[in-house]
Formats: structure tokens, C-alpha cells, sequence
């Protein structure tokens, strides 16, 4: 599967991960690019800061939604704000 196919049904999969305040994770504007290099995949979820505890269940909910698609690879994501 090319990297690319692969982030984007990562990101499809981002869809059943709810964030504070309503809505999906793959909607969120906050949500990086989903890099896929050889045996991993990256993201990164930013929030307003004080709001990374709020954040914390959807980060593990992405990460858990993440490894169920990306074929064995090790998943990251990381959570960030300024």
C-alpha cells in the first residue's frame, strides 16, 4: 500500500475519535499532516494551551484508532500547543 493510501485511511479512521467541544478528530484543524515514513507513522494534534488535559483521552483514542490501521508500524502521536 503507498504511504499516501495509507494516511488517508488513517485519517478516515480519525473520524470515530471525538474531541472536546463536539466534532471529529479528522475534521480538527489542529490535526497535522499524518507523515508515514518506512516502518512508522507520525502525528500531531495541537490545542490551545491549558486544553492538553482535555485532550489527553483523544490522544489515546487516536493512537489506539491508528495502530488498528497502520499495519504494524509504530504509531507517535504527540500532543502540542503554544
Amino acid at each position: 500500500m503507498a504511504d499516501t493510501e495509507l494516511a488517508a485511511r488513517i485519517k478516515s479512521a480519525l473520524a470515530a475519535v471525538e474531541i472536546p467541544g463536539g466534532g471529529s478528530l479528522a475534521g480538527y484543524g489542529g490535526l497535522s499532516d499524518i507523515i508515514v515514513p518506512s516502518n512508522a507513522v507520525a502525528f500531531a494534534i495541537a490545542v490551545a494551551p491549558g486544553m492538553e488535559a482535555a485532550f489527553g483521552p483523544a490522544r489515546e483514542a487516536a493512537q489506539k484508532v491508528a495502530e488498528g490501521v497502520a499495519e504494524g508500524r509504530k504509531v507517535m502521536v504527540s500532543l502540542t500547543s503554544d
